[in-house]
């Protein structure tokens, strides 16, 4: 009777654990396009497009990533990659009661540095009723800084089982001579490029 009574108790704790990295996993179904991980956008707009390959609901989020300097919160220095570097490595998250999520990075040389995640969208759901579907989104007005969406694959009740993040550096509009640099860098990678968006859009 205990050994049946110990079974019963390991099985209930393995279920929560088994629930508990679920959640924290990416959804394989789920697959953020647009922005591309860790990707540069030199526009005022960010295109958000997510694919789903099977029937199910999905949450979009979109945060700033923003840095608290003293009291107060100040957009991502895009140009300075010390900053970026912590604010892409920032560890140790804690929810405040407003919701907003704080990140706290340290650097090699000691220094410590926090970020806050602030909501720059009402969060969307979207329900895929077919084997390939896609959500979209154009935010406009978009202002230089570092942003996270975040797409999480929800239940019924609203329950997130997974969740997925990528992280994207706006710059804003570039001027003519950085758009004829970047032109005159990337376009012999523009056709790897396009078969690589291909091929993530269409497995």
């Amino acid at each position: 009777m205990k050994r049946c009574k110990f079974i019963a108790i390991m099985l209930v704790v393995m279920m929560m654990f088994s629930t508990v990295f679920a959640s924290a996993a990416s959804d394989p179904a789920v697959t953020i396009v647009s922005p591309a991980v860790e990707s540069v956008v030199n526009s005022d707009s960010l295109l958000i497009s997510i694919k789903i390959t099977k029937p199910e609901t999905i949450k979009v989020s979109v945060f700033e990533e923003k840095q608290l300097v003293g009291e107060e919160l100040k957009s991502v220095d895009v140009n300075n990659i010390e900053t970026l570097e912590a604010a892409t490595t920032a560890t140790s998250s804690s929810v405040s009661v407003d919701g907003a999520v704080t990140t706290t990075s340290v650097t090699a040389s000691g220094v410590t540095t926090k970020f806050v995640s602030e909501e720059v969208m009402v969060p969307e759901t979207f329900t895929s009723t077919n084997t390939l579907s896609f959500y979209t989104k154009q935010l406009n007005n978009v202002t230089p800084g570092l942003y996270k969406v975040k797409v999480d694959t929800i239940d019924a009740e609203g329950k997130a089982l997974y969740s997925t993040e990528n992280l994207v550096v706006v710059k804003g509009v570039a001027s003519e001579a950085e758009k004829t640099d970047l032109f005159e860098t990337n376009q012999s990678g523009i056709s790897q490029f396009l078969q690589n968006l291909l091929k993530s859009i269409f497995g």
